[in-house]
Order: structure tokens, then sequence, then C-alpha cells
């Protein structure tokens, strides 16, 4: 009897062992691949060391060397400039933006835009564009504004009278957006003007 129940004890045993290794499966596992999502940056910067007052003496010509500066590893952009005119300054002031660098945005008819011919490629370094022409004077460092030498008393004595918020303005404002995505320079200044609104 006890050979019996050892030999039946011993075909159990061999079942589990059996039936167990059915049950082992090849197996494998992998490191986990984790997908971060960030933001690119498009970053500007509008500056001039040339100052921001100017005492007019006609005939005249002032170094003016404003200019944008698109950030190192911003992203490819469209890049724009908006020049702002007040209290008649054409009749006192002259300048000329640097066609060699920015080109007239014509599908503007309200205000004067130009945008950056060529676009901005990313780099690493910061990129400076300059706004205003110098014509080559290496004393004017990268623009010069002339007054204008046909201006009379009369006019002179009527800005005497003003208040700085009356005075002759040049201003420029920049504006940059991402180049990915919008299919030129006309969408562009439409899609900033849409987030500006």
């Amino acid at each position: 009897m006890k050979k019996k129940i050892l030999g039946a004890l011993a075909i159990v045993l061999v079942l589990c062992v059996a039936v167990g290794g059915t049950l082992a499966y090849l197996f494998d596992t992998t490191d986990v691949v984790v997908n971060t999502f960030t933001f690119g940056n498009v970053d500007i910067d509008l500056s001039e060391t040339t100052g921001t007052n100017y005492k007019m003496v006609p005939g005249d010509t002032m170094a003016k060397d404003p200019k944008v500066t698109v950030s190192g590893n911003s992203e490819d952009s469209y890049v724009f400039i908006e020049v702002i005119e007040a209290n008649d300054l054409d009749t006192y002031v002259q300048y000329a933006i640097d066609t060699g660098v920015w080109t007239k945005l014509a599908s503007e008819t309200e205000k004067e835009v130009y945008y950056l011919t060529g676009n901005y490629t990313s780099n690493v370094a910061d990129q400076d564009y300059y706004i205003l022409a110098g014509e080559g004077d290496a004393n004017l460092k990268n623009g010069k504004v002339t007054v204008s030498n046909a201006i009379t008393k009369t006019q002179i004595d009527a800005l005497n009278g003003k208040s700085n918020e009356e005075m002759p303005k040049l201003s420029f404002k920049a504006y940059a957006i991402q180049k990915d995505n919008i299919a030129d320079v006309d969408a562009a200044w439409t899609a900033i003007e849409a987030a500006l609104a």
C-alpha cells in the first residue's frame, strides 16, 4: 500500500510539474520612453544707443541707431517693424529705412510696416537688425536722421511754445511671430494683428 501511495504521489507531482511548466511564458520588458512637450520661443528686443531726445538744428545730421535684436535660439520667425510718425515729423526731419534689411509690407495700407527681408532663421547667437539707413557714414553708426534746412523761423517759434507731447516724434515698434505653419509675411502680419486685437 505504501508503494501505491508513493506511486500516486509521484504521479501527482509529475502532473503538477507538467502543468506548472506549461504556465511558464517567455517574457521581456523595456525602459519607459518619456515624451516631454515644451514650447519653442520667439524673443525680440528693440533698442537704441544714440538716445531718444534730439535738439533740432536746421541742416544737422544726427546718428540714430534703432535696432531689433532677435535672441539666439528663437524659432524661425517673421520679424516686423512699425514706423510711427507724429506731430508733422516729415516737415522737420528726414530719414530712410535700411532697405537692404527691411522691405515695405505692401498689403498694409494704414500703417507704415516693414518686414525683415528673408526672415529670421534660428541661430545660436543674438542677431541685430538695424532699422535706419546711414548711407555708409562711419560717424553715423548704423543710421541717421537729418533736420530739414528749409525750416522757417515761424515754424521754429511755433514749436517753441509746445509741450514735449506736441513735438515731432519718430517711434518704432517691433513684432515677431513664428514662421512654422504661417504661409507668408501677409498671413504673419494678419496673425499679429489678430493677436493684438
